[in-house]
């Protein structure tokens, strides 16, 4: 014979979940450091007395210088004059142009010569 089986169906009743209860976290206190600002009261700078500038100040001088000879009388303005001229009107250049001038006077021979920007050569009687 043949028994049957008859399988027990278990009707299974779907688990209720208790909601779970959280702890409430017990948090350490933390205490917090409380930094203060000190404003600190700065000192007038004191002052420092100038040191004194050692070094001179270029002193200006006016200074003339004279020729005399045989009876005349020729200043260093009026001999730089007569070279400005000769470079502007003997050799038809601007005065811009002009760089140094050198100036010998040998009243012996009653003469100047003179050496313009270095390479020109030249003399005039006075």
């Amino acid at each position: 014979m043949k028994e049957t089986v008859k399988k027990d169906t278990v009707k299974k009743e779907p688990v209720k979940k208790e909601p779970v209860k959280k702890e409430p976290v017990k948090k350490e206190a933390v205490k917090k450091e409380v930094i203060k600002k000190v404003s600190v009261k700065k000192e007038p700078a004191k002052k420092i007395p100038s040191q004194k500038n050692t070094s001179k100040k270029a002193v200006s001088v006016t200074s003339t210088v004279y020729f005399e000879m045989e009876g005349r009388t020729y200043s260093e303005v009026e001999l730089m004059n007569s070279v400005k001229d000769i470079w502007v009107y003997d050799y038809m250049r601007e005065l811009s142009e002009l760089n140094t001038i050198d100036l010998y006077v040998k009243p012996e021979e009653g003469k100047a010569y003179y050496v313009i920007n270095g390479d020109i050569l030249g003399s005039f009687c006075i």
